[in-house]
């Protein structure tokens, strides 16, 4: 991945993040972090 690249997915990126805050009160955000760790615990499991 280039230069370019990587900075206009990280700007995709801020910005998601910043329209679901501004939009949804982060809900989406916390719906990702909860699945996310459901994630990390279900792969300790399996460790």
């Amino acid at each position: 991945m280039g230069n370019r690249t990587s900075i206009i997915v990280g700007i995709v990126i801020v910005l998601a993040i910043i329209g679901d805050y501004s939009m949804n009160d982060a809900q989406g955000l916390l719906f990702l972090g909860k699945k996310m760790l459901a994630l990390l615990d279900w792969m300790t499991f399996w460790r």
